[in-house]
């Protein structure tokens, strides 16, 4: 009947009607932590231009890449890395001081960085020449099993350009990220 018809349309937009108000709420909510995100976004990246919480040496170095009064191919290790936001504390804290390690293309722009450090009396700063690189063996685990708990070592969690390998190997081949620490001394036994 018409009726029928009728109130199933009205139910029909009424549901239409429910639906985008939900959706604008939605919408509302992801627009404001959009915002937010994009604020801390700004607020990091302006920190990170200016070299904040970076040691006063790396700090100056950069300093001087940027604005040509040194030249070569100089970027921190924390740079370089690309790390999933769950294991980001894991690997800062594995990382420690040698997040702030500059990596380098040679041997000679390593001796030149320091030269200028020297020179200009700016600070100190460790520096990993890819080519001087000789990582260890990175942990494997026996059969290729990661026993439950273990997450891997942190240079398969970690990426990075491949141009980068040693040093990812180097500073992480030998880390292995666990649930928590019962497994990480359960684990010792699997390690070599």
């Amino acid at each position: 009947s018409a009726h029928e018809q009728r109130n199933h349309f009205e139910l029909q937009l009424k549901n239409a009607r429910d639906e985008e108000k939900e959706c604008r709420s939605k919408k509302d909510l992801l627009t404001n932590r959009l915002a937010s995100v994009q604020s801390r976004l700004n607020a990091l990246t302006e920190l990170q231009d200016a070299g904040e919480g970076l040691f006063q040496g790396v700090k100056a170095l950069l300093k001087a890449k940027s604005s040509g009064e040194i030249s070569g191919g100089y970027r921190p290790v924390l740079d370089i890395l690309s790390v999933p936001e769950m294991y980001r504390n894991a690997i800062e804290t594995a990382l420690g001081a040698s997040a702030q390690d500059i990596v380098c293309e040679t041997e000679k722009e390593a001796r030149s960085a320091i030269e200028w450090l020297k020179r200009t009396r700016s600070g100190r700063a460790t520096f990993l020449a890819l080519p001087m690189l000789r990582p260890s063996d990175a942990y494997r685990f026996q059969d290729g099993n990661i026993p439950s708990g273990i997450h891997g070592t942190a240079s398969q969690i970690v990426s990075a350009d491949s141009h980068y390998d040693q040093v990812l190997q180097m500073l992480l081949g030998r880390v292995v990220i666990c649930e928590d620490m019962e497994t990480a001394i359960s684990a010792l036994d699997s390690l070599p």
